[in-house]
Parts: C-alpha cells; sequence; structure tokens
C-alpha cells in the first residue's frame, strides 16, 4: 500500500471492498472528494446550482432524487 493510502487510512474511515485494486480505490476517493469540494463552493455561494447539479449529473448522481430530497426530507 502506497504512503498516501497508509495516510488516507489512519485519518479517514474509508472502505476497500475485496478485489478492488488501488486504482480502482483511488480514482472513488478522488470522486468522492471532487464531490465534496463542490458542495463546500456552492454552500459558500462561489459555485451557481446549475453547476453543481450539472456536476453531479456528470458523477451519475439521480439529480432529481437529490433535489425530491432537498425538499421532501423524511
Amino acid at each position: 500500500m502506497s504512503d498516501f493510502l497508509s495516510r488516507l487510512e489512519q485519518e479517514n474511515q474509508v472502505i476497500w471492498y475485496p478485489n478492488q485494486s488501488e486504482t480502482e480505490f483511488l480514482e472513488e476517493v478522488t470522486r468522492m472528494l471532487a464531490v465534496v469540494r463542490m458542495q463546500e463552493d456552492f454552500l459558500r455561494g462561489s459555485l451557481d446550482a446549475d453547476v453543481l447539479l450539472d456536476f453531479l449529473d456528470e458523477q451519475e448522481f439521480d439529480v432529481y432524487k437529490l433535489s425530491d430530497d432537498c425538499f421532501n426530507p423524511c
């Protein structure tokens, strides 16, 4: 395991699925961090809602369900 993965494991709880390659794992972590950064920018007001929704759609999130959940929380 690379030094990056060792530090990541110590600092954060992440799940490494059986038979998942290091490359797949890093891609998933990178994707997760990109989503978090976009959400932070949106919450700070430096990112328009349509840009965030387009990004989430590109990341294969169901933006219609996400928006519905925002207006109809459990």
